[in-house]
């Protein structure tokens, strides 16, 4: 499942990561890689918090993973560290 996280994130990383001055292009991978294991430690923390059906349905497509107050969390953090 990590692994596809992965590839969705790399996917999807466009402007945010690859295109972005402030990440050098030798750090790509560890910030996407990074951002991937936020995303999943959410997932985690959301479901050991009891929240499975609000995971369902985020992973369901039925509401955005940045529209969910948990993820937005995980996602908000990517860069921090």
């Amino acid at each position: 499942m990590f692994e596809n996280l992965l590839e969705l994130v790399k996917g999807n990383a466009g402007d945010a990561i690859i295109n972005n001055s402030a990440v050098p292009n030798e750090k790509n991978d560890a910030v996407i890689s990074h951002a991937s294991a936020s995303i999943m430690d959410s997932l985690k923390n959301q479901i050991g918090g009891g929240n499975l059906t609000e995971v369902i349905s985020t992973l369901g497509g039925k509401s955005g993973l940045a529209n969910n107050p948990g993820m937005a969390t995980g996602i908000s953090n990517v860069g921090a560290s």
